[in-house]
Formats: structure tokens, sequence, C-alpha cells
């Protein structure tokens, strides 16, 4: 089995009410998925891809596409993920170890894996190990530029979905607005919901550790990134002093940081993102890294993705729902019931992209 086939394209698919001009430190004007198709030699196929919220597919798509970088898949092994992985980030490293290039390494580890599953006729979270088929998601968004009242109804619309858990944004230049909003969402909520609130790395410490503790009476289950997502010091500060668990990881790249996050305790809930962290594969050394601490596993966006390393992994939490119509531009068919996703026996990630897809929303 070699790889002879090696395709890459961008969809850009529009907010469905226009851009979020502020949802929290940056507006969102749409959400980009840098695509890899990877074909071989017998047949088999596999696809994976990343996400950006508007800006910066291109680039990445322009990292996949050279030609020193697609020759180390060309031709190769795509059972050997581990070894094309490694080829690539050494090829890369000096031109970024985070950001750009391993989210172009992320998107291509995914698709290996894919195409993996697919050929061995397996879903891909029992080929991984199965460890449930059943994963629990959060209903998320509740950004800064909605109204109080609009972001009370999107809470209680997850709510009245079944999902038991959600999460808003807070990160207002005045602290009390996040403790007025998020006091109105748990009124309306109720007490038996799970509420989560992220700061998008808008705080300092003192500030964070004065907005969680003003929190404590709303029974705020996590705070996310409330600092600077590189500063494990800080943040170990702020776990050490706030009544809630401390969440972090979306920014982080490869598992490298998070193994000082982990063993200097600056971290509860772990939040690495398989399309930014390196893919499957370093997305499961974090995994295997944060068991090893009994920590859990909550990754951040590209549920879709997320679903089958959740449901393979004993630590895996949850998945954050977001932009829920994304799944269908994906191929997603497992729909949740109670806030609950009961994954299916398709080979691999279980998604395809449709040609019609293509046409409406690829870029040139």
């Amino acid at each position: 089995m070699k790889v002879d086939g090696y395709t890459t394209y961008v969809l850009r698919v529009p907010f469905p009410g226009g851009a979020i001009p502020r949802a929290s430190v940056t507006p969102l004007l749409a959400i980009e998925l840098v695509v890899v198709e990877l074909t071989t030699t017998d047949g088999a196929t596999g696809m994976g891809y990343t996400a950006t919220i508007g800006v910066g597919g291109a680039a990445i798509k322009a990292v996949l596409d050279e030609p020193a970088l697609r020759d180390l898949v060309l031709a190769e092994d795509p059972r050997d993920h581990e070894r094309i992985w490694n080829a690539f980030y050494w090829r890369t490293m000096f031109v970024g170890r985070n950001g750009i290039s391993l989210m172009a390494l992320s998107a291509l580890d995914i698709a290996l894996w894919d195409l993996k599953a697919r050929a061995c006729g397996q879903p891909l979270w029992r080929l991984l190990g199965g460890f449930s088929r059943e994963v629990k998601g959060y209903g998320s968004g509740g950004y800064l530029s909605l109204s109080t009242d609009d972001l009370v109804a999107e809470m209680a619309e997850y709510v009245a979905a079944g999902f038991r858990a959600v999460k808003m944004k807070i990160g207002n230049p005045d602290p009390r607005r996040d403790i007025e909003r998020v006091r109105a969402v748990r009124a309306a909520i109720g007490d038996d919901v799970e509420l989560y609130v992220d700061a998008n790395q808008v705080y300092d410490v003192k500030t964070a550790i004065e907005v969680a503790r003003r929190l404590a009476d709303e029974n705020v289950a996590w705070l996310e990134e409330p600092i600077p997502a590189g500063d494990w010091q800080g943040h170990a500060a702020i776990r050490r002093a706030i009544p809630m668990k401390l969440a972090t990881g979306e920014t982080l790249y490869t598992a490298e940081p998070f193994r000082d996050f982990i063993a200097r305790e600056a971290v509860d809930v772990v939040q690495a993102d398989v399309s930014r962290v390196g893919g499957v594969t370093e997305w499961l050394k974090v995994a295997a890294l944060a068991r090893s601490w009994n920590l859990p596993m909550a990754p951040h966006f590209v549920l879709d993705v997320h679903l089958p390393l959740v449901a393979a992994t004993s630590n895996g939490l949850c998945v954050e729902v977001i932009f829920p119509w994304i799944s269908p531009i994906v191929g997603q068919r497992v729909q949740p019931v109670g806030g609950v996703y009961k994954l299916a026996d398709t080979p691999g990630f279980g998604l395809s992209i449709s040609d019609d897809v293509k046409r409406e929303y690829r870029m040139d």
C-alpha cells in the first residue's frame, strides 16, 4: 500500500447569521476547512482537515502543497504515520513549531489515520481502543456580542435539546458585566446543568483569580483559558487560588507544552485540539500523558473529528458542540440524543465531503 494521490483544498463556510463581530478577543469571519484527501495504490482513501476562523486557510494549504513536504507522503506507506509525522515536523520546524505548520501537519495526520482505519474496515474509535461507544457533548457559544437575552436564549436552547453542560464567553472590559451575564445564564438553566466559562486569554493572573472567586456562587464548573496560553506558571497560580477547575490547552502545539502544564499542576481539564496539536498521532500522546495524571480530555472545537478520539480513550470526558452546522458539511451522520452521541460503525472517522459541498464552498 503506497500513497499515490494527494489533494488539498479549502472550504470557506460563512456563518449562517453573518460574521460574529465580537466573539471574544477577535471576530469570527467564517469557518475555513483546510482539507487533505489521500488515495493509495490499492484504492484506499482517507480525509483529514484543520479549521480556522476565517484567516490563514490559504497559508496552511500552501504549506501542505510544498513539493518537498508533499514528497514526504507520496509513494510512502500511509500506515507509517509516526515516521511520516516526524519527517514533516522536522522538515518544517525552522519555519514554525506552532501555528500554520502544525495545523498543516494535523490535517495530513488525520487523513493518514482515516485512511488506515478505512483500509482495516474499522471505525476509528474502535481501532484506537473502543473504550466507549457513547460520548457526551456540551453546548458551546455565548459570545460577547450577544445581548444578555440572546445569550440566555442560546444556552437555554442547548439545555432544551438535552445537553447537561453549556459554555459561555467571558472577558468583557468590565468584569462586573461578566458576573451579571453568568448569573443570568445560571438562573435560566437551573442548578442541575454544568456551566463552563471561557475567557480566551484576556485576563492577567490577578483579574482571573478575582473573577473566578466572584463566580463561585454561580457554581461554575470550569474556567477556561483565563490568561495567555503558554504561561504555565500563571495557570498554576490561578489553579491554586480558584474554587473551580481550570481548563486549557486548545492553543498548545505538540505534546511538549502539555508535559509542563500537567507535571506542574497547572491544568485540571486538558483541551488538546487534534486539528492544531499535530493530528491524531500527537493527540493520543497528550491523552496518554493526561491519563497518567488522572486528568480528563475535553478537546476544543472540530466536534466531528474529536468524537472517535474521546470515545477511544478511557479519560475522554466530552466534546465541544460548537458550530453544529459544520457537521453536515463534512458528512457527519451521528446526531446527539439527550446530549449524547452514539458512534456508528462506519470505517475511519465516518466523514466525507460531497461534490455539491465542494462546488458551493471551495476556494479557488
